[in-house]
């Protein structure tokens, strides 16, 4: 007479085998969560640079609240995040950077967190200030 159906050797191997790929696959998606993470605070952060010497450049001067010259959203975990008058760049519910107006043409740049997702973002600037001249942002 034949058996239909697995022995219990060969579904504990397959259990172990599935355990295994998990142990190794989770770890790999959680890091590649946080590398997109990371990539779009960078691609926010430099819209809003970009969005702000814009305004400048076209207006005379940077607003008192940051937020009018740029898509900053006012609530969120990711990207640009108004903050009362600053704009905050957030990755993966992390405060990267902290962009503050100092005056009609100067923003200053504040790095908040070097932790991951924020290391690509904080290689990327550095803090101080950047004088809004001309037809683009200059250090």
């Amino acid at each position: 007479m034949k058996r239909a159906g697995f022995t219990m050797i060969e579904l504990v191997f397959v259990i172990v085998i599935l355990g295994i790929l998990a142990a190794v696959a989770i770890p790999k998606l959680t890091a590649t969560r946080d590398d997109a993470a990371a990539t779009s605070a960078l691609a926010s952060y430099k819209v809003a640079i970009k969005d702000l010497s814009t305004y400048a450049v076209a207006q005379g001067s940077l607003p008192t609240a940051l937020s009018t010259a740029t898509t900053a959203r006012t609530s969120g975990n990711d990207g640009v995040i108004a903050s009362s008058n600053d704009l905050v760049v957030k990755a993966g519910g992390t405060t990267c950077v902290t962009i503050t107006r100092k005056d009609d043409n100067t923003i200053t740049i504040a790095e908040n967190s070097t932790d991951a997702p924020c290391d690509l973002l904080t290689a990327f600037t550095t803090d101080g200030d950047i004088v809004v001249g001309g037809t683009a942002v200059s250090r």
